[in-house]
């Protein structure tokens, strides 16, 4: 008796051919059986979808690649056509002088005692008076005179003394003690003892063909011919960026006379006139040329009237306001010590009109630095031939934007632009 083996195959895998893709069925339906979807063309559609969408997307990828490669040579070649906001001058800064000697670093201003702390904003010049008791300072942060007096056991009283409804700066005392400011809103005021403010010059006011615009540095001749520096005439909204990278020579000293109230144009062509001072002689005046790192003199009285020469050159920074003491020596605030970084690109002017065109933050950096970080600010004293014999100065300390110094004995005074106090040096003997 024969046995057969009978091996039909049912479920899922009931007519599969060997090596058929798992989801297709090979199995012809009979009559009148419904027939089976075909799953794998499904599939296929479903993958060529993919694939038109992964192409899609690397297509609009590609597209916006180059879209924004395009946007942005387009602002690199707008940026680099587009006209810059200076005319720039090259000039040779000499090299820095050496910090050797008496421009060695010390701790003099590091060690300073503080004064009148948050009672001043941005004090930008210092008078004191022939005793040494009193010492106003110009709060350019908030147009007020402030008033130091020096009390007993070594307590300081600090007032209001007047306001100027602007923003003063530099400063004189008078033989009558009253004051006379510069104020960059207003023009050149003069203060009563009693705090009275009247103007003398005003802001816009036209000076052989060019408007009066930047007051900065005064100072009155013994006839009473009141010298007074504009910083720059540049066109256009202060930009202090603008102006350290243009170098221009638009700033000038005017002298007002006494009697017929006359202003004339007595030199120009300086690189941001500052401070002004009369030597004690009264034979010639000095003025800051503060992005030349020098101090001109310009002679007023005898023989040589008129004429102009160097009172002192290279200097280890930016000369800011200055005050003759009573030993005839000059101080002068130096706003920023020497950079390297500017002094290399000062030759290049196209270099500076370019960069002109960026922001100033990006260009300047941070132009102040407090807290008791890194500062950039010093003192200098020079002697009457223009020497430097004082130096007060250690890269890196918390003083910064020194804008002037005066001196009464062995005591110094020191005021910064961008600060909220007084500092208060005893010179070692």
């Amino acid at each position: 008796m024969s046995t057969t083996n009978d091996t039909t195959a049912s479920g899922p895998e009931q007519g599969r051919v060997p090596g058929a893709l798992p989801g297709y069925s090979h199995h012809r339906p009979q009559a009148g059986e419904p027939a089976e979807p075909h799953r794998y063309p499904l599939l296929l559609v479903a993958a060529g979808i993919g694939v038109g969408a992964a192409i899609t997307g690397l297509m609009l990828a590609s597209w916006l690649a180059v879209t924004g490669m395009a946007v942005a040579l387009a602002g690199i070649a707008g940026f680099v056509l587009v006209p810059s906001p200076i005319r720039a001058r090259g000039w040779q800064p000499p090299a820095a002088p050496s910090p050797t000697g008496v421009l060695a670093p010390n701790r003099l201003l590091a060690d300073a005692e503080v004064i009148g702390a948050g009672q001043v904003a941005g004090p930008e010049d210092l008078a004191l008076t022939p005793d040494g008791k009193t010492l106003y300072a110009s709060s350019f942060g908030d147009g007020r005179i402030v008033r130091i007096d020096a009390g007993p056991g070594g307590g300081d009283r600090v007032t209001t003394h007047a306001t100027t409804h602007g923003s003063p700066v530099d400063m004189a005392l008078r033989p009558d003690g009253s004051l006379l400011v510069c104020d960059w809103s207003r023009g050149l005021l003069q203060i009563s003892p009693a705090g009275q403010v009247r103007t003398l010059l005003r802001l816009g006011e036209q000076v052989n063909g060019r408007p009066f615009v930047r007051p900065d540095g005064v100072a009155e001749a013994a006839d009473g011919t009141i010298y007074l520096s504009e910083g720059s005439g540049r066109p256009g909204a202060w930009n202090g960026v603008f102006e350290v990278l243009e170098a221009g020579e638009y700033g000038r000293v005017l002298a007002l006379d006494p009697v017929s109230r006359e202003v004339r144009t007595v030199l120009d062509g300086l690189s941001f006139a500052n401070g002004v001072a009369i030597e004690p002689g009264g034979r010639f005046l000095v003025v800051a040329d503060q992005y030349r790192y020098r101090i001109t003199r310009l002679w007023i009285t005898g023989p040589t009237a008129g004429r102009v020469d160097q009172f002192a050159e290279n200097l280890p920074g930016l000369p800011h306001n200055l005050h003759y003491d009573a030993e005839g020596l000059l101080w002068a605030g130096l706003y920023q010590l020497r950079n390297a970084t500017l002094d290399r690109i000062s030759p290049r002017p196209r270099l500076k009109e370019f960069l002109a065109k960026l922001p100033p933050a990006v260009v300047a950096g941070p132009e102040r630095v407090r807290d008791g970080k890194p500062g950039r600010g010093g003192v200098i004293a020079l002697d009457p031939a223009g020497q430097v014999v004082h130096y007060l100065a250690e890269p890196p300390s918390r003083v910064d934007t020194v804008s002037a110094a005066v001196r009464y004995r062995d005591t110094l005074y020191i005021s910064t632009l961008t600060g909220d106090a007084i500092l208060r040096v005893h010179l070692p003997g």
